[in-house]
């Protein structure tokens, strides 16, 4: 069955216009600046994050995600392990915003025992302070 020139000019006309070009497109996003936030959490906390999300069930979807998570936070831990920084030290560090998202949503699916709440808590809220801040800081439209 061939299809007239005609319905298919139609057709697409209509859904770039129902569509619209968005100028945001991934192909734009290298002339932007990547949002990036500065969360300061403990080294011990950090690191219990970063071994946590270990355990987490991802889709395949999420393999690229997840690879970037970890490679993105690997030289923090690197940096606590070499240099053995203790627990309770606190350590800021600059991370793009959806890396961040991404490991604090993978970080939510993950199961926690009881005694690791706190831990959870302060990971997690330290991310969106920092998260807060970054929003707080950028020039408004």
């Amino acid at each position: 069955m061939k299809v007239p020139l005609k319905f298919c000019l139609l057709f697409i006309f209509t859904t770039v216009l129902f569509f619209g070009i968005n100028p945001d497109s991934t192909y734009s996003q290298t002339d932007k600046k990547a949002v990036m936030l500065k969360p300061g959490v403990n080294a011990g906390d950090l690191l219990f994050a970063y071994n946590q999300i270990d355990d987490v069930e991802i889709a395949g979807a999420e393999v690229n995600s997840f690879i970037e998570v970890k490679t993105t936070l690997k030289p923090f831990i690197d940096e606590i392990l070499q240099k053995n920084i203790t627990e309770n030290t606190p350590i800021k560090f600059e991370i793009a915003f959806a890396v961040a998202n991404n490991f604090v949503a993978f970080l939510e699916r993950s199961k926690l025992k009881g005694s690791e709440a706190l831990k959870y808590k302060r990971v997690v809220d330290a991310f969106r302070l920092a998260a807060q801040e970054a929003t707080n800081a950028s020039p408004s439209k």
